[in-house]
């Protein structure tokens, strides 16, 4: 049969054009299925598209009559109804998706521009709010943009200067933890600089409050010419009396706050033994001497006021050290003192000179003017680079090199950098001297660019900068601070403080017998006045046992002390927190000088008894189990101490006189908690 679309002849019975795909009908349904031609005009070739390519044009087919008589229509052409059709639905479905995705596409820009926007202001408000000092928003306005973009490190570090700002610095250093956590690699270095810096800082509770008007508060020099050569006393004493300043006179001004001395001197010193030397700014009449005067003492022990009188002058008596081709002692120039020159224990800052000091050569403080050194273990340590060096305090010095302060190791380790202020101003009579404040129980306050800060001996930052407007140094975890403008008192939370819940009871609270409560200061001074006639020249308050609550150490003599500062028939007493009195020594002869140790959670009393002469024993209380208690060295010992080159090391003396004089022997000790004594190293 024949196509009537293309004219092509096909297989007998097929339906559809194996040429064109068109329908093609069969007899059976009675449709001549061979196309009508011209009998007068036989077709010849056709193309693909059923015309011909000669002979007559192609008439157009006319209605036929089949074998029953019916009328048949012409074959209607047709297009491709398979491939074509096919690609047509596949267009649609492509255009459907491209816009989809166009659509999906547009919608995402759009909400990520929204999220960026938010981002944006968000950490703009934080930094906004941080300005104006109001933390609670700058915190939250911080989150907010932390959590909608936590890759970004912007928003971690304004919520690390907000939790400093607001002196929580333990969220501070958690919030520099959990951006390490999610930031690429290279913002690491910048939180765990930030991790670093804060995480050392000490927590403080105010033990007085802010409000001292003072122009300074800030300490003498130590000048106990008896103990320590020069070398040793370039750093500030170290007490519970500061100097107070006010209109430009100074008086003294104890750790509680209390003003024992009132600002009415122009001068302020150490003198021999640890008195206080003060010069007068107007002299006041004396009646025993029937003229003005202007030197007085005051005692820290007594607090009390007295004339000075008949000071004397002469050679330092423990001289000063200079290095010239090796150590020297300038009080090798003075051959009337018969001075034996002996090597120093411990590391001390040497000037170098070019010449030998002479007797002639007048005062050394002026004759030396080299470089400093650091001096250790019978060689020098370090060069002579350094402007400035202080003394040896908790195992490092303040040194100047290239105009700023540092601190140093004995062997010249750099500690703390070369970049800050003097901290320190010394007042002698008109001159005043820019130095920098000795480590002290492990702190050291710092200065630069007026803003001022505390490190430990470690150099870590303890205490931020900016958070006050000054700090002085350290003393039985105590610290003069100034804060908008005034003064006070910080107490150091420098215990390890538990926080997890108790295990026994169901309440919290242990099994233990309830303690009575214990006594003030006053109250246990009133229960020792009653139980005694003398007079209580020394009176130690404090908690020596480490339990959290004070017992007292109290010194008696029928008299007080004479003028060479020794007393006799003494007695010392013990009193508990409850009050009760227990005697431990009586009828000795001591010296006004009284140490106190601290040795791990224990602190100790000493009491220096006279042995005649030049020599003396130390005999040691401390309070074990709630009862007064004497280490095994008591009284075998003079001068016992805590060394100074080490706080964990504590020294006493012994006499030798094999050479022909009076020679004394250094014994190390180490303190075992254990057993509560004191072991020989």
């Amino acid at each position: 049969m024949f196509c009537g679309n293309c004219g092509k002849k096909n297989e007998e019975g097929a339906r559809f054009c194996e040429f064109c795909g068109t329908p093609l009908l069969n007899e059976a349904e009675g449709r001549n299925q061979e196309p009508a031609q011209d009998s007068a005009q036989p077709f010849t070739e056709q193309n693909q598209y059923g015309r011909f390519l000669s002979g007559e044009p192609v008439r157009e087919q006319q209605t036929q009559q089949g074998q029953e008589g019916e009328t048949l229509q012409p074959a209607q052409q047709k297009q491709p109804s398979g491939k074509k059709g096919k690609r047509w639905i596949w267009g649609i479905a492509a255009a459907a998706v491209l816009i989809t995705a166009l659509i999906i596409a547009g919608i995402l820009i759009f909400r990520d521009r929204q999220e960026k926007q938010r981002y944006q202001n968000a950490l703009a408000s934080g930094d906004r709010y941080l300005e104006e000092m109001d933390y609670e928003k700058a915190e939250d306005s911080y989150l907010e943009a932390i959590s909608i973009d936590p890759k970004q490190k912007e928003p971690y570090l304004g919520l690390v200067d907000t939790y400093v700002a607001m002196e929580d610095y333990d969220r501070a250093v958690k919030t520099a933890e959990e951006a390490k956590a999610v930031l690429p690699e290279e913002d690491q270095q910048e939180f765990d600089d930030i991790i670093q810096k804060w995480s050392n800082v000490i927590e403080y509770t105010w033990a007085v409050e802010p409000e001292i008007e003072a122009e300074d508060i800030t300490y003498i020099q130590s000048g106990d010419l008896l103990s320590f050569s020069a070398n040793e006393r370039e750093k500030q004493k170290d007490s519970e009396y500061a100097v107070i300043v006010q209109d430009g006179l100074f008086g003294i001004i104890r750790s509680d706050g209390t003003v024992v001395v009132e600002p009415e001197y122009i001068d302020i010193s150490e003198y021999y033994g640890g008195a206080y030397l003060m010069r007068r700014a107007v002299p006041q009449y004396e009646s025993s001497v029937n003229s003005d005067w202007d030197l007085y003492f005051f005692d820290e022990k007594t607090e009390e006021i007295t004339m000075a009188e008949g000071l004397g002058s002469g050679p330092d008596p423990m001289g000063a050290y200079y290095y010239c081709g090796g150590l020297h002692n300038i009080n090798e120039a003075y051959t009337y003192l018969d001075y034996q020159f002996e090597e120093p224990d411990f590391p001390v800052p040497v000037q170098r000179s070019d010449d030998i000091f002479e007797s002639s050569d007048g005062y050394y403080g002026y004759w030396l003017q080299g470089m400093y050194a650091v001096y250790s273990d019978g060689a020098l340590t370090t060069d002579f680079i350094y402007e400035e060096c202080g003394s040896e305090s908790n195992g490092v010095l303040a040194a100047k090199k290239d105009g700023k302060w540092g601190y140093i190791a004995a062997d010249g380790t750099e500690v703390i950098p070369f970049e800050y202020d003097s901290s320190w101003q010394i007042f002698s009579g008109d001159e005043e001297i820019s130095y920098c404040y000795a480590a002290s129980e492990g702190y050291i306050p710092l200065v630069k660019d007026g803003m001022w800060e505390m490190r430990d001996t470690a150099g870590n930052v303890v205490i931020p900068a900016g958070v006050f407007e000054a700090i002085r140094p350290v003393n039985e975890g105590k610290c003069w601070v100034q804060k908008n403008g005034k003064w006070g008192v910080i107490q150091l939370e420098t215990g390890d403080v538990r926080t997890d819940e108790p295990e026994d009871g169901a309440d919290g609270e242990a099994d233990q017998e309830p303690r009575t409560e214990a006594k003030s200061e006053e109250e246990l001074r009133a229960v020792l006045e009653e139980n005694i006639s003398d007079l209580i020249v020394n009176f130690e308050y404090d908690d020596y046992d480490g339990d959290g609550v004070s017992e007292a150490f109290g010194i008696t003599s029928p008299e007080d002390y004479d003028e060479l500062g020794l007393c006799g028939d003494v007695g010392v007493w013990f009193i508990d927190c409850e009050g009760n009195c227990t005697q431990l020594m009586s009828d000795t002869y001591g010296y006004l000088h009284q140490q106190k140790v601290t040795a791990g959670q224990q602190k100790f009393i000493v009491w220096e008894m006279s042995g005649g002469g030049s020599g003396s024993l130390s005999y040691i209380f401390g309070i074990r189990d709630g009862s007064p208690y004497e280490p095994l060295i008591s009284g075998q010992y003079m001068q016992f101490e805590t060394a100074k080159y080490d706080d964990a090391v504590y020294v006493g003396q012994t006499s030798d006189f094999s050479m022909g004089y009076h020679n004394y022997i250094i014994t190390e000790f180490v303190f075992d908690s254990d057993s509560g004594e004191f072991i020989e190293m």
